[in-house]
């Protein structure tokens, strides 16, 4: 379990944040330093699913500055099962429980902390929030991601009637959401952008979606680019 909750000073229960983490070469280790305190502030507890190949530095900065659980497994690109352990982590709570890779969160609170908590507030009243990109997000990320995902943000479109940008995996659900997900969604590729949000509506939670600005994509070697390079790489 990813321990006691915490409440702000309104008595509100912090979410826990729960993510996946990859990182063998220590390269986030600026951004968790950089942001520590803001993430220690917005979340009231961490679980973390972490690969066995990610840099020793790193695991430490999550157990002793974070104070995050975390649990490692190799790296066997089963995303959506590791995604699905991170979330298990954080159970039982009785607070809302975040689900996002953790670069996506270190850009995102850096960029714009306020946005990250009006997106939290908005998750009131659903059981499970989609947050996507926004417009000038999309725009600002590396075409190979515009050009397909936007095919499946298409698809989904065509089954569901939503309109929705799927593919950033960014999910912030109820207790009873995240425990029926554990439990009953078995999908372990990437496809689990599509398969939670599916299975929530279609067993009757009640799902929303919310846009933000402060998202944005990097490859972990250029977690702190200015700007996405890799568009010219054939691979």
């Amino acid at each position: 379990a990813a321990g006691h909750v915490c409440g702000d000073e309104n008595g509100a229960m912090r979410p826990v944040l729960t993510a996946t983490v990859h990182d063998p070469a220590g390269h986030f280790l600026p951004g968790l330093a950089r942001t520590r305190d803001a993430l220690r502030e917005v979340f009231g507890t961490f679980a973390m699913q972490v690969t066995t190949q990610t840099a020793t530095a790193v695991v430490r900065f999550l157990t002793e500055d974070l104070e995050a659980v975390v649990r490692q497994a190799p790296a066997d690109g089963q995303v959506g099962l590791h995604r699905r352990r991170a979330v298990e982590l954080a159970l039982p709570t009785e607070a809302p429980v975040v689900h996002i890779d953790l670069d996506h969160m270190l850009r995102w609170v850096e960029a714009d902390r306020a946005e990250l908590e009006g997106v939290l507030q908005a998750a009131t009243g659903v059981d499970l929030l989609v947050v996507g990109r926004t417009a000038a997000a999309m725009s600002a990320c590396p075409r190979r991601l515009r050009d397909t995902e936007s095919i499946i943000n298409h698809v989904y479109a065509l089954i569901t009637g939503h309109h929705w940008d799927l593919m950033f995996g960014v999910r912030v659900l109820s207790p009873a959401c995240a425990q029926a997900i554990v439990d009953n969604c078995s999908e372990d590729t990437i496809g689990n952008d599509v398969a939670w949000p599916l299975y929530a509506e279609t067993t009757g939670f009640r799902v929303g979606y919310a846009e933000a600005d402060g998202l944005s994509y990097r490859t972990r070697a250029d977690f702190d680019s200015a700007a996405d390079r890799r568009d010219d790489d054939p691979l």
